[in-house]
């Protein structure tokens, strides 16, 4: 089993290259208050795992936090899936790479947060809902990053991409984390959940390769 977690604070643009540059830390114990628009800026934690099976050791899927919420700047991750094996995978990869499933919720309840990727090209709200298909606000609404649509972004109902990766190669996507606004408070503190990725690979043939991503919202030490 591949599982890590990772807690990286950086300013704006300051991401230095996955390899070798991301901090691994011990687990923490995650709060399970609610937090307020009024409290101070929760802390956010990733944690990523390649489930076991044929790609234990080759395929890498790992998280960092690219940029902690602060009064001007929401919270980033950015997600990395890396081939480590000496041969090609190929399968299928969601876009924006490397995940696709932009709604987490929380594990004891339904608290929900949203991902937006930087590339926002491709999704679009549900038209049900008749909301925009605007993402990222520019700045907090109520001391709160919130985001502007209350069911998280969807992506186009096609089949995914198929893509190569050569040995050593990697993918890797960022992704902005807002608090729904279908909850109660900004933020409730606790881990979150999102759902797992089942990705069929042409090669190896019949294999396939299965993701999972938590984020673990709590307050500051």
């Amino acid at each position: 089993m591949d599982r890590r977690t990772w807690l990286t604070a950086t300013t704006v643009g300051t991401l230095s290259a996955f390899s070798g540059c991301l901090s691994e830390l011990a687990d923490r114990n995650s709060s399970s208050g609610n937090g307020s628009a009024g409290s101070e800026w929760p802390e956010i934690a990733v944690e990523t795992e390649v489930r076991e099976g044929e790609f234990t050791g080759t395929i890498r899927f790992e998280g960092a936090v690219k940029q902690q919420p602060t009064d001007e700047t929401p919270p980033q991750i950015t997600l990395e899936m890396r081939n480590d094996g000496n041969e090609l995978y190929e399968g299928e990869i969601p876009y924006p790479y490397p995940w696709r499933s932009y709604g987490g919720t929380r594990t004891n309840d339904d608290a929900t947060i949203h991902f937006i990727p930087d590339d926002t090209e491709k999704l679009s709200a549900d038209p049900d809902e008749e909301q925009p298909d605007e993402w990222i606000p520019e700045a907090p609404t109520d001391g709160c990053w919130m985001a502007k649509t209350e069911t998280r972004p969807v992506w186009p109902d096609v089949g995914y991409p198929t893509i190569e990766l050569q040995p050593g190669e990697q993918q890797t996507g960022t992704f902005t984390v807002l608090s729904s606004p279908t909850n109660e408070k900004c933020f409730p503190r606790g881990t979150y959940a999102f759902s797992d990725e089942r990705l069929t690979t042409d090669h190896p043939v019949d294999a396939e390769l299965e993701l999972t991503l938590q984020i673990r919202v709590s307050d500051p030490e």
